[in-house]
């Protein structure tokens, strides 16, 4: 099984937590936890984004693609995530250039990610992450998170702080109500 490597934070929202948006908040809302996962090194395309093409009651199930952009416009379907990493490069600089401002479109500038292989081009296909996606398919999920947190619509009174070596430590916390409301996993 691939083990996956959590390098950012986790929100959990308990009984009592407090969170706020534009809407009103309605009592008895069934929404417990949040948890939002990073992956180092992968995008929320290349893990979700053949599983958001999955039509639920006629609508995709998320925003996501199957395709990547070249720095000359040049549209590509993204192929299939190798099991093990390719050597490509890795370093901050090369990062920049995938990202190229925003557009996410230099990654063939990145050593060993140019044609014909496009090796940083690729995504995983449900079947390769069964775990992530079964939770992908029972819960909501979402790329445009931060963005609504960014823009104030989510709002998050984070009381609770755990270094990430302390994940179980935290998990016990929520799972015995010793804390409520928003956690945060430090890296």
């Amino acid at each position: 099984m691939r083990k996956l490597l959590l390098l950012g934070i986790a929100v959990a929202f308990g009984l009592g937590g407090r969170a706020t948006a534009q809407a009103a908040i309605v009592p008895g809302s069934p929404i417990r936890h949040v948890v939002i996962i990073f992956q180092e090194n992968h995008s929320f395309d290349d893990v979700f984004g053949v599983l958001c093409q999955e039509r639920v009651a006629g609508a995709k199930r998320c925003d996501g693609s199957t395709t990547g952009v070249l720095g000359d416009g040049t549209v590509i379907p993204l192929g299939h995530e190798a099991d093990i990493v390719p050597s490509v490069g890795h370093n901050g600089g090369g990062q920049l250039m995938a990202i190229n401002g925003g557009l996410m479109n230099g990654f063939q500038k990145v050593s060993g990610c140019a044609a014909p292989e496009n090796r940083c081009y690729v995504q995983y296909q449900p079947s390769d992450i069964p775990n992530l996606s079964r939770l992908a398919r029972t819960y909501a999920i979402s790329d445009r998170t931060f963005d609504a947190w960014r823009r104030g619509i989510i709002r998050l009174d984070i009381r609770h702080r755990y270094p990430l070596a302390a994940a179980a430590e935290a998990h016990r916390a929520l799972e015995s109500r010793a804390t409520t409301g928003p956690l945060l996993l430090l890296p």
